[in-house]
């Protein structure tokens, strides 16, 4: 299983808490390239998907990301749709890690800090062994301190006892909420 991981603090480290807004005006998308909260936004495409090869099989995906609210309250939402060659017993799964204007900045004393954008939660779809292609729905919290947000997506092969590989991240325009 792939975990994603997240930077972390060490000795001699700062840590900066930047809140959402004036701090990070200047460092967010503009607003012309911004969609609106719940549209879909896509994320490569069926005829450019992301893709990962590994132990002999290769898995692929492409699809759509948006922020909603509902039950669980505000949710950073990826539906995407996966397909794969499989060898071994492999599985496929997709992987996001939701992204946000505000968070915590880790940076050397004295430092300051000034990343667009800041790792607010990791979560991956089902690990399928369905071959053909299918739609895998997935989510996770959005930053309670943040008002923009973008996901970073993953095309991963889940291979038994072994690393699991993994494509290369792609990262969706930015979307308010």
């Amino acid at each position: 299983m792939n975990i994603l991981k997240f930077a972390r603090g060490r000795v001699g480290t700062a840590i900066l808490t930047v809140a959402a807004g004036a701090a990070l005006a200047s460092a967010a998308a503009s607003p012309a390239l911004a969609a609106t909260k719940g549209t879909w936004v896509n994320w490569n495409s069926s005829s450019a998907p992301l893709t990962v090869k590994g132990y002999g099989s290769t898995a692929k995906g492409y699809g759509k990301w948006r922020v909603v609210d509902n039950s669980q309250g505000t949710r950073s939402y990826t539906s995407g749709y996966y397909w794969y060659a499989n060898a071994d017993n492999h599985k496929k799964y997709g992987a996001m890690v939701s992204q946000s204007n505000a968070g915590v900045c880790y940076a050397p004393q004295y430092t300051s800090c000034t990343a667009a954008y800041y790792n607010a939660g990791s979560a991956e779809s089902t690990h399928s062994n369905v071959t053909g292609g299918q739609w895998l729905d997935f989510s996770t919290a959005a930053a309670f301190n943040g008002n923009y947000a973008r996901a970073a997506e993953q095309v991963c092969l889940d291979v038994p006892f072994r690393s699991d590989p993994c494509s290369g991240y792609t990262y969706t325009q930015g979307e308010p909420y």
